[in-house]
């Protein structure tokens, strides 16, 4: 009895542990963006990740780059300072496919997973930018893909946290597909 107590705490604790850390990729209780809080300093910021390159922008403002994966996805990630304060972080997914609707997968497989911590977005939308291609392949997904790629179709999601304004973005253009999550203050 006493075994089967101390197994079943156990499993309490590790499920507990899981759940910490499936939520710590994109924002860790008590912090703005995985492990740090907005408005942190450059230095600050250093401390609470891995980093693998720092620079500046054109606008002279400095950042910090660092890899990780989210939902299982190999991503870049970057912390983005203004004033010398943290005032955006994001992540830019690095796979590659020749099949580009496998790029949507992805999309909805990191919004399932955004979803699981955060709730249903608070807005979400796809948008066919050219209508030409909207009337041939709107009935037709396996065409969605390369709809992407070509910069005809956009997917969108958002979610918004006291803080924090979260948005997914699938989109491309020049035969190059993007897929991003952005974390900005709200301050």
């Amino acid at each position: 009895m006493k075994y089967l107590f101390k197994s079943i705490v156990g499993l309490i604790i590790f499920a507990i542990f899981l759940t910490q850390c499936s939520t710590s990729k994109i924002q860790t209780q008590g912090y703005d963006f995985r492990k740090a809080k907005w408005a942190m300093s450059k230095e600050e910021v250093k401390n609470t990740d891995i980093i693998t390159a720092e620079g500046t922008d054109k606008a002279g403002n400095p950042y910090l780059l660092a890899e990780d994966t989210v939902a299982d996805l190999p991503c870049r990630v970057g912390y983005y300072f203004s004033k010398a304060k943290l005032m955006v972080g994001g992540y830019v997914f690095v796979s590659e496919y020749v099949n580009r609707n496998e790029y949507i997968e992805d999309y909805e497989r990191i919004k399932r997973y955004l979803t699981g911590i955060y709730g249903s977005p608070d807005d979400e939308i796809s948008v066919w930018r050219d209508n030409q291609a909207k009337q041939e392949y709107q009935d037709d997904q396996e065409h969605w893909g390369n709809a992407i790629s070509r910069g005809q179709l956009s997917y969108f999601a958002k979610w918004e946290s006291e803080r924090t304004l979260m948005q997914l973005f699938l989109n491309g253009g020049n035969g190059k597909v993007n897929l991003a999550v952005r974390c900005k203050s709200k301050e």
